[in-house]
């Protein structure tokens, strides 16, 4: 996968596919009796997202008030969006740090879920409020630092 940089927001398809990442691609599902909210995991932290849409890749940026962050990139969201008060719930930094999570990002009306994917399992979801009107569901991938 390409770094994730301002120059991937204006990426063509043919670009982005040069660089590995297959526009059409089937979605990530999130397993069965998964945990869906930060409560259900035994850690969780405050944090805030940041998702700055491009043509056709968005770069997604988490990071928590514990001094942990990651970036991102995905396909499927219409606009940028700045959730300043969210919270993550997570298992491990361990797990999460091990490789490149999958993501699955979805805007309802006023609540923005990320879910984080290692190995085909849910390791964390982030949930904040505050994105108004806006509905999406974005796929992609996350590195945390």
């Amino acid at each position: 996968m390409p770094a994730v940089t301002q120059e991937i927001l204006s990426y063509e398809k043919e670009q982005l596919e040069a660089h590995g990442f297959i526009i059409g691609m089937p979605h990530t599902k999130i397993p069965p009796g998964s945990p869906k909210q930060p409560e259900d995991f035994p850690n969780f932290v405050a944090g805030n997202a940041n998702i700055a849409s491009g043509l056709i890749a968005s770069i997604v940026n988490v990071n928590t008030t514990d001094s942990h962050s990651g970036s991102g990139w995905a396909v499927g969201i219409g606009e940028g969006l700045d959730v300043t008060a969210g919270l993550l719930g997570y298992g491990s930094w361990d797990t999460l740090k091990s490789k490149e999570n999958n993501i699955i990002i979805v805007a309802e009306v006023d609540v923005l879920t990320i879910t984080f994917l290692v190995d085909g399992s849910v390791a964390a979801v982030f949930t904040g409020g505050g994105v108004g009107e806006v509905t999406f569901e974005g796929y992609g991938w996350f590195n945390w630092n």
